[in-house]
């Protein structure tokens, strides 16, 4: 029997499909959908989150508004012999020769973007003359480091504070230098005064005004009261592959604005990195809410996300991957499985914010949008079980495992 015209129209088409390889098809439904184009926007970080603030700056120099590098160290310092010591405590000049031709290779190796993006970047460089944890040598190669791809001018600086290893504010009860060595930070204990200090200099308002003040931006408004409240996004279903070596918290936190809330994408962004933090979010909220991005955030409409990472035994826990620790060889590029979860995150941001669900038990329970901070996250779960009817003891366990998760 003849097969009409049609027929070996469809045939042929079916043995194409047939042909082609497997990875022409994506099967996963566990991934969202990510925009083609990344977002621009800003980044900032202290402690192992200024070094991360570093490493997002230069391999994404092209999508970058602007970077505040709070007691960090200089791109390529994980790469140094003695990266310990050198990136915390000082880097000589020796080194600069080479951390710069690091950081040629690595675009060379088409891992990062262009260095040439950088000549015009508006940079914030802070630390404390009472930082002994990070001390200020570091900044200044940091600084040194910049100058070789970026005009002076467009590089801001002060270590003249006498901060400690902080953020520092214009206001508050934390005097400036609070907190030596971190010796307040226990599980237990009230850290404000180890996550700020008030050295009557307005971090997040100088490096907003940095990134955005200039021509083509209007200037940044003075801040004004933030909304109590912080966004919960799930970060796994943005880990590249779900690889556990991201070593992320399950869950990241963003202060959407009042004007933002229909589409957050819409507004400006700003990515800021945590230090080294326990892996409980009482801390890292407090964190959110101490350092006055928000409340910028809230008068510019500019989205803050905070990225949240879990880290190891190797390379500090809760600490950002900032010297690769040989579970990630590609740490500091566009490559890296932590950079890669927030670019990730960022490119499906209207997604991530809007109300999702999780399966506890038998019932389906929404994650909030918005979580107040005066609310436990397991008291949430718990009242949100028990409103729908659901095991409100299944939903505070799931909210304690919640709280200390991590991939």
């Amino acid at each position: 029997m003849s097969m009409l015209p049609c027929d070996r129209s469809l045939a042929a088409l079916l043995l194409l499909l047939l042909l082609l390889p497997l990875n022409c098809f994506s099967w996963s439904t566990s991934m969202p959908r990510h925009s083609t184009s990344m977002p621009r926007h800003s980044v900032s970080g202290q402690s192992a989150g200024g070094s991360m603030a570093m490493q997002h700056l230069v391999a994404l120099s092209s999508h970058i508004d602007g970077a505040a590098i709070i007691a960090g160290s200089p791109y390529g310092c994980g790469s140094l012999h003695g990266k310990t010591y050198k990136c915390s405590t000082f880097v000589p000049r020796s080194a600069d020769r080479e951390l710069v031709q690091y950081l040629r290779r690595r675009f060379a190796e088409g891992l990062i973007d262009d260095p040439a993006n950088l000549k015009d970047m508006p940079v914030v460089l802070f630390s404390g003359k009472n930082d002994c944890v990070v001390d200020t040598e570091v900044m200044r190669a940091t600084y040194r480091q910049l100058r070789v791809f970026t005009r002076e001018e467009r590089i801001l600086t002060s270590f003249d504070t006498r901060a400690s290893h902080v953020w520092s504010t214009d206001h508050g009860t934390c005097a400036c230098g609070s907190c030596l060595m971190d010796r307040g930070i226990t599980p237990t204990r009230d850290a404000t005064c180890c996550n700020v200090n008030n050295c009557n200099y307005d971090l997040s308002g100088v490096s907003l005004q940095h990134f955005f003040g200039g021509r083509n931006h209007s200037a940044i408004k003075p801040r004004k009261n933030a909304k109590a409240s912080l966004a919960w996004v799930d970060q796994r279903p943005y880990i590249p592959g779900g690889n556990p070596k991201a070593r992320m918290m399950r869950w990241a936190l963003v202060y959407v604005p009042t004007g933002c809330e229909e589409r957050p994408s819409r507004c400006r962004i700003h990515v800021n990195y945590h230090g080294c933090q326990y892996r409980d979010y009482w801390r890292r909220r407090k964190w959110a809410r101490l350092i006055d991005l928000n409340e910028y955030g809230e008068a510019n409409n500019i989205v803050i996300v905070y990225p949240q990472a879990a880290g190891d035994t190797a390379g500090g826990i809760g600490c950002w991957n900032w010297g690769g620790w040989g579970d990630d060889i590609k740490f500091d590029t566009r490559q890296s499985l932590q950079l890669a979860t927030v670019i990730a995150l960022l490119q499906d941001l209207d997604t991530a914010v809007r109300v999702s669900a999780v399966k506890v038990g038998n019932s389906t329970l929404p994650v909030a949008r918005e979580v107040s901070d005066d609310e436990p996250w397991e008291e949430y779960w718990s009242r949100v079980g028990d409103e729908l009817g659901g095991d409100g003891e299944a939903a505070r366990a799931q909210a304690l495992q919640a709280e200390t998760y991590f991939v």
